[in-house]
């Protein structure tokens, strides 16, 4: 069998599941299972709505967890969580500027032709530089 030529994991097929919080723990000598979930506000319950389980070996999650707490206590990482934090600050509080983009124009017209669309002067810059050059296609 031949090795593979890089040593990166490609990530693009495997399933993305969101949870908000852990739902409960099964901890075993030789496998754990984690089940994380969502806050389910059409329910009463205290407790999350679970989404996904996942089964780990036990010696495979102590590593994960003792490589977490270094990664989370590690200054380079408070620093870039704040400074990506910060930036979501002022994104936010600068709230939507500009116009469209043309494909979301096109869209808007679409589903209603009288849709008057007004471009900031900003936002009309920063599309044309988007647009490709003529002579590069």
């Amino acid at each position: 069998m031949a090795k593979p030529s890089s040593n990166k994991i490609d990530l693009a097929d495997t399933p993305l599941y969101y949870a908000d919080q852990a739902a409960g723990m099964l901890l075993g000598a030789s496998v754990c299972r984690l089940t994380f979930g969502v806050q389910n506000e059409d329910s009463d319950s205290e407790y999350p709505r679970p989404t996904v389980t996942i089964a780990i070996q036990t010696t495979a999650l102590i590593e994960l967890v003792t490589d977490l707490k270094h990664i989370f206590e590690s200054d380079a990482f408070k620093s870039d969580m704040a400074k990506q934090l910060a930036s979501a600050v002022e994104r936010i509080s600068r709230g939507v500027d500009g116009s469209p983009t043309d494909a979301i124009k096109d869209i808007l017209i679409e589903t209603d032709p009288s849709t008057k669309l007004i471009e900031s002067s900003t936002a009309t810059a920063k599309a044309q530089r988007r647009k490709p050059d003529a002579k590069t296609s």
